[in-house]
């Protein structure tokens, strides 16, 4: 499984995330190669509301056993089935000034 690391500017209205904001996101892809995958990610995030994304970090993980937060285990299973999940993080990432 790749866990790809990084944020994104929520662009759609809801009560959940303010739109304007950053928030750190985790995404679990089961399978294939980031570069193979950018496309999809990107159509992903989209349609969930998300723009501006930064990639920060990408690992590779051969299964769950070191994934300690539950949030995340969850995640890692919805990939497991539906081959793409994603984390976002509630608080949104302090602006710079």
């Amino acid at each position: 499984m790749l866990i790809i690391s990084g944020s994104a500017e929520y662009m759609a209205e809801n009560e959940k995330f303010t739109k304007g904001d950053r928030h750190m996101l985790t995404l679990f892809l089961q399978k294939g190669e980031l570069e193979d995958n950018l496309d999809n990610i990107e159509s992903f995030l989209i349609n969930l509301g998300w723009d501006e994304i930064l990639i920060e970090q990408t690992e590779w993980v051969a299964d769950n056993s070191t994934i300690e937060h539950s949030i995340l285990q969850q995640a890692y299973a919805k990939a497991e089935i539906q081959g793409l999940s994603l984390v976002a993080f509630n608080e949104p990432l302090a602006c710079a000034a």
